[in-house]
């Protein structure tokens, strides 16, 4: 087994090879970088108020651009993969990807059956509105004489 307080059998660090080992991680970030300079919105996000600083003045063709790029940004984060895609870009996607939109928005008859009124139903629910009136009238009047 070994004693607590005997030494640890492993070497010390060789400062050599750790050197070589950092300059070959530093080639492969630098061959690997891509500068990227172009930033937008998270068009998946909610947009948050995108308000310039108060003493900063743009000229009105750049925010007129900006302006623009932003709002088709915007529209293609909320567009259905259907719209953005010609072809599923997942296996889950490919469920329902020829159902057209029309099939999906029918309400469902079966279950939908609209509220049905006759004329003595229309008299009953006027006569049950004058019952009510009356008797809140009744009740602010008795409030009144009391006060």
């Amino acid at each position: 087994m070994g004693d607590k307080g005997q030494a640890s059998s492993k070497p010390p660090p060789n400062v050599v090879h750790q050197n070589a080992i950092m300059v070959e991680t530093i080639k492969k970030e630098h061959r690997n970088q891509k500068l990227f300079t172009n930033y937008t919105v998270n068009p998946h996000g909610k947009p948050l108020c995108l308000a310039d600083k108060p003493n900063r003045t743009v000229p009105a063709e750049f925010s007129e651009q900006t302006q623009s790029s932003l709002l088709t940004t915007l529209q293609k984060g909320k567009q259905t993969p259907k719209q953005k895609y010609s072809m599923p870009m997942t296996s889950s996607q490919e469920y329902g990807w020829d159902i057209e939109d029309d099939d999906m928005k029918k309400p469902p008859t079966v279950l939908h059956r609209p509220k049905e009124t006759t004329e003595l139903t229309r008299f009953m629910s006027e006569f049950w509105k004058q019952k009510e009136q009356a008797n809140l009238g009744s009740q602010q009047t008795q409030e009144a004489a009391k006060k």
